[in-house]
Parts: C-alpha cells; structure tokens; sequence
C-alpha cells in the first residue's frame, strides 16, 4: 500500500527538521547527500541499500553510479559524528510525542526487519523476534 503523498504543512515540517540536522553537519556538500539519503530512507523502498536509493534519486541511467559514489562517500569515508544527529533526531520524536501527552513511560521492543535475499552486504544473521529466530 502507497502512502499518500506529503501535504504542504507536513512537507515544511519535513524540511525544517532536515535543515536542523543539515545544520549539525559540516559543509553543504554533506548537507546534501544527508537531506537526499534522509528522504529516501522514509520512501517506500523495498530494499534501502545504496544502490536501489542511487537508482531511484537518478532519472539517467547514466548518473547512477556517480549518485552511488556519491552516497556511499557521505556515509562510509566523510567524517561525520553521528551521536549529535541521534540526539537531535530523538529530541524531534520526544517533542512530537510531548504535543499528545506527557511521555509516563518507555517500551523498547526488539521488533527487528527480516534480511531480504540472500547476498546483503554488511548484514549478517541475527535473532529476531519478530521471525521466531
């Protein structure tokens, strides 16, 4: 099932909260390989690796690799800290949860997503309880 697509207000939001996490990075090249890789992690993938992202932010064929290298550059080689990007992110989700009610408590569930095939790359087998094992 598709979702719908982002209303103007949700859209701003969207925005606004990926400017803020831009801002935390260092240089506008990393703000924009963030911002494009950020949006395609809420897209409606079936498969989030590197190269169904490239493919899909590419409309030539031509430019996939390059958009690829581009990706893997931003997150495997450009240093980069993660911690103030988390921290900024779970502030975004508290905030949103504070506008319904006051948070009186935490669940962690260990829900995990099943592998898809058989050749993932930097993924290996683990436990889940979603799977049974």
């Amino acid at each position: 099932m598709r979702r719908a697509p982002l209303d103007d207000q949700a859209e701003k939001r969207l925005q606004a909260y990926l400017d803020d996490l831009g801002e935390i990075l260092r240089d506008k090249r990393q703000r924009a390989s963030f911002a494009l890789y950020a949006t395609e992690l809420l897209a409606e993938l079936e498969r989030k690796s590197m190269a169904p992202i490239a493919a899909r932010l590419c409309g030539d064929p031509t430019t996939i690799n390059a958009m690829h290298h581009k990706l893997i550059h931003f997150l495997g080689t450009r240093a980069w800290q993660d911690a103030p990007i988390r921290r900024t992110a779970a502030g975004y989700a508290v905030s949103a949860m504070e506008t319904r009610e006051a948070i009186g408590s935490w669940i962690i569930d260990d829900t995990g997503f099943l592998k898809c095939g058989k050749q993932s790359p930097g993924v290996q087998r683990q436990y889940t309880g979603s799977a049974g094992k």
